[in-house]
């Protein structure tokens, strides 16, 4: 079982398979569809570099949504900026 580790920028550790990152991509991808998400749909993802980060991103590309990486440090204003463009 190969597991691969993913260190997020608060310098927090995990390891996972590929078996469980298909599971919970999966899952969110459910999760999105269940939302009305569907192909074409653009999703923010508002998150700091951590795993369900790159969760997101997965799951939003299995469904055929655009995804837009926005850095979690910006104020409200530059946040509101970027969603509306």
């Amino acid at each position: 079982m190969i597991q691969h580790t993913f260190v997020s920028e608060d310098g927090i550790t995990s390891k996972i398979t590929y078996s469980e990152l298909d599971y919970k991509v999966n899952k969110l991808a459910n999760a999105l569809k269940q939302l009305g998400v569907k192909k074409g749909d653009v999703v923010a993802i508002y998150l700091p570099m951590i795993e369900e980060s790159i969760l997101a991103i997965l799951a939003s590309a299995k469904i055929g949504a655009i995804q837009t990486v926005i850095f979690s440090g910006y104020s409200s204003e530059s946040l509101q900026i970027r969603l509306q463009d």
